[in-house]
């Protein structure tokens, strides 16, 4: 369980994620939110890696729900692309534009999933 909100891309491999009494199958490309005060657990690695950026602030879950993110509807498929992008901006990350940065894969990846 978390305190914040995370966005997770996989990286690779593959995982079982659970939260409120639903399964999804992960992979690379998936990308899937967790949401403070839900429980979760990831399962049945196969060489399963992902990256997350963690986030909070005000209202945020009104923010997210008219985008279609909402605990009942956290994963969402087909965003491999991502991955080269998040990639890219952790490479470019030093300490004097990390939360730029951060925000920037943040609302890039949102942009694309509320699509």
């Amino acid at each position: 369980m978390n305190a914040i909100f995370r966005l997770n891309i996989v990286m690779s491999g593959k995982a079982v994620f659970r939260m409120q009494d639903m399964e999804f199958i992960l992979k690379r490309g998936s990308v899937f939110f967790t949401f403070p005060g839900f429980e979760y657990t990831i399962t049945g690695h196969e060489d399963f890696t992902y990256t997350y950026i963690a986030f909070t602030g005000k209202n945020i879950t009104s923010f997210l729900s008219p985008l279609g993110i909402t605990p009942e509807t956290a994963v969402f498929e087909d965003m491999e692309f991502l991955c080269d992008y998040f990639n890219d901006t952790i490479r470019l990350i030093t300490p004097g534009n990390s939360s730029l940065l951060c925000e920037s894969a943040l609302l890039y990846a949102l942009a694309f999933v509320s699509d």
